[in-house]
């Protein structure tokens, strides 16, 4: 698992689950909660997070590497049954936090660009 790439593994059972937020999958995201991401990640920070909230994050975040054998949002919740549910909140909540532009980065890009008008 790459953290750098966006990557968080989460182990359910026998299986170790690679997580991922591209674009395609926050996209997925807001369609299933009806939701901005911005939103959601205000939400997830919030307290006390949903079993839904946690399902549709899980399904959204196998999208990249595990499409195939996770095709439903019923079978997200079987992993979570397997990982525990403490287990993969923490591991979706880092796997969005990853997914988030780095604030340095893009503040040296801007300050890089600026220079170069």
């Amino acid at each position: 698992m790459n953290l750098i790439k966006g990557e968080v593994p989460l182990k359910a059972g026998d299986k170790v689950y690679r997580l991922k937020f591209t674009t395609n999958a926050l996209c997925e995201l807001e369609d299933l909660m009806d939701m901005a991401f911005s939103e959601i990640i205000v939400r997830a920070l919030e307290g006390i997070p949903k079993l839904k909230d946690a399902r549709c994050l899980l399904f959204c975040a196998c999208i990249e590497h595990h499409a195939s054998e996770v095709t439903t949002l019923e079978d997200a919740g079987k992993i979570i049954d397997l990982a525990t549910f403490k287990e993969t909140w923490a591991a979706v909540v880092k796997a969005m936090a990853a997914s988030l532009p780095d604030s340095d980065k893009d503040s040296t890009e801007k300050k890089t660009d600026s220079k170069k008008k």
